[in-house]
């Protein structure tokens, strides 16, 4: 067996980020074993890592459908709005009617979806078992499936309550406008309260580029939550302490960006330390080119949390329109940070194929 091949590959798809973080379960605990008699333990190791990869890709796909979605509805609230200051409610209700089906009917598909792929990762094969790090990849993978289920099931009863909020918005009232406001805003905090779940699976081991990134998304993810909330109280009127707020959002930045430069360095040591082990498992160029995707997203994290510190100097001001302003700015960086981890996928993919 050449053990620096399938241990370059496993190692290589856990520095990747490709695994979720998990504690190793005890010696013994692992799924009962896969391995055929007389198989090639190389080729037993390969096939996993790509049963794995493709297991855990159907369903970040649904994790990627289900957070493109939410991220669609501040556009469809501002088009709703319109037709109401049209002056059309009638049709305002229809169109808001008819949006809603779909975007339940989408949802339920993401759902039955994740109903139907197979509930477990497979199995470890048998030499893999007495392995920590290959027992905490599997676990961490059902960590990362009940973490997005909870997601699902979030986000599900938040777009109700929007739902019914945008229905009620159709009687032109100001205090209805604002509540829907309200609702979309909640909405969005109540699916950033949900991935903060799902990222606290994925953070890796600690000194690994996939922790220190994923701990600089959960940084600004607090930031954002705590900004949405207080911003969707204020339009409603109710007491805020925004000085609190923003000194919270200040720190959420700041500890952001030291994770983002620590992932750059991560990613630089990574390069160096395996660069041995990765040529000789033939992953060198894949595996360089990660590491170059991580120091970028580093770069988006540094820009996220620059973003997030004039966000919160808004919010100390009371600047709604300053802060309206910068948090659609916040969305192209989003979509950033979204291609850059979807490339690494590919490449992950790469590696296990």
């Amino acid at each position: 067996m050449n053990t620096n091949l399938w241990a370059a590959a496993l190692g290589a798809a856990m520095v990747l980020g490709w695994t979720p973080a998990a504690a190793a379960p005890p010696p013994g605990s692992g799924a009962p074993a896969l391995e055929q008699p007389g198989a090639n333990e190389d080729e037993l190791a390969r096939q996993w890592l790509a049963d794995s990869a493709r297991w855990s890709t159907a369903y970040s796909e649904i994790l990627s459908a289900r957070t493109d979605r939410i991220g669609r509805f501040s556009d469809a609230t501002a088009q709703f709005i319109d037709r109401v200051d049209a002056g059309d409610r009638a049709g305002a209700r229809a169109w808001a009617e008819a949006w809603i089906a779909a975007e339940r009917s989408g949802m339920a598909g993401e759902r039955a979806t994740f109903d139907t792929l197979p509930t477990d990762p497979p199995a470890l094969p048998g030499f893999l078992v007495e392995y920590p790090e290959a027992r905490a990849v599997r676990l961490g993978y059902i960590e990362f499936r009940d973490g997005l289920a909870t997601f699902l099931r979030q986000t599900d009863a938040a777009f109700a309550d929007y739902s019914n909020l945008m229905i009620t918005a159709t009687s032109g009232r100001d205090q209805d406008r604002l509540a829907l406001i309200n609702g979309v805003m909640m909405l969005s905090a109540a699916a950033i309260d949900s991935e903060i779940i799902l990222l606290r699976t994925m953070r890796s081991k600690p000194g690994e580029p996939q922790h220190h990134l994923v701990s600089a998304m959960l940084e600004s993810d607090y930031a954002m939550s705590a900004w949405m909330k207080q911003f969707a109280a204020t339009l409603l009127g109710k007491e805020v302490d925004r000085d609190l707020v923003a000194t919270e959002m200040r720190q959420r930045a700041a500890a952001a960006s030291q994770q983002a430069d620590d992932l750059a360095a991560a990613a630089r040591q990574s390069r160096t330390e395996m660069n041995a082990a990765m040529q000789q498992a033939g992953m060198a160029q894949v595996f360089g080119a990660a590491m170059d995707s991580y120091i970028e997203s580093a770069n988006v994290e540094r820009e996220i949390a620059a973003l997030l510190t004039k966000l919160a100097d808004k919010t100390a001001a009371g600047d709604l329109e300053g802060q309206l302003a910068l948090s659609q700015a916040m969305e192209g960086l989003g979509t950033r940070r979204m291609t850059l981890q979807q490339d690494r996928a590919a490449m992950v993919a790469a590696v296990s194929d």
